[in-house]
């Protein structure tokens, strides 16, 4: 298990292993987030948000397709996700996200079970997603 991990990165991030456990970590960088492996357990660091991004996606910016993308299958994640310029994207299933999420979009894809804190903005999903309030 890590514990505090705080990251400030100019370059994109990539997990790319399993069974990953890291609570009090933090993750901020000018470039793109991709946890391209699972399981993990991420709890952010204090009040510093868990994953940070400022990529530009889309028409006339970065080549990638989503600022932040999880492939999250039983996962879980507490602390807030910002993509300033870009969106998110999770894709598994049976996972949670217990977070503030801002984006310029956001994106799931999967079954079943992803649980939000807030949602500012408009979500697309490929499937069902169960949605609450956790206080």
């Amino acid at each position: 298990m890590w514990n505090y991990l705080r990251y400030f990165l100019d370059c994109d991030i990539s997990f790319d292993r399993t069974n990953m456990i890291a609570h009090q970590v933090s993750f901020i960088t000018t470039g793109t987030i991709d946890g391209n492996s699972n399981p993990y357990d991420f709890i952010a660091y204090g009040d510093v948000p868990l994953f940070v991004s400022n990529a530009g996606t889309g028409t006339g910016c970065s080549s990638a397709t989503y600022a932040i993308k999880l492939n999250a299958d039983s996962s879980y994640l507490e602390g807030p996700i910002i993509a300033f310029r870009g969106s998110v994207s999770f894709d598994g299933n049976d996972f949670i996200v217990n977070s503030c999420i801002s984006a310029r979009g956001i994106f799931q894809n999967g079954n079943d079970r992803a649980v939000y804190a807030c949602i500012p903005g408009a979500i697309q999903t490929s499937s069902p997603m169960e949605f609450g309030i956790i206080e």
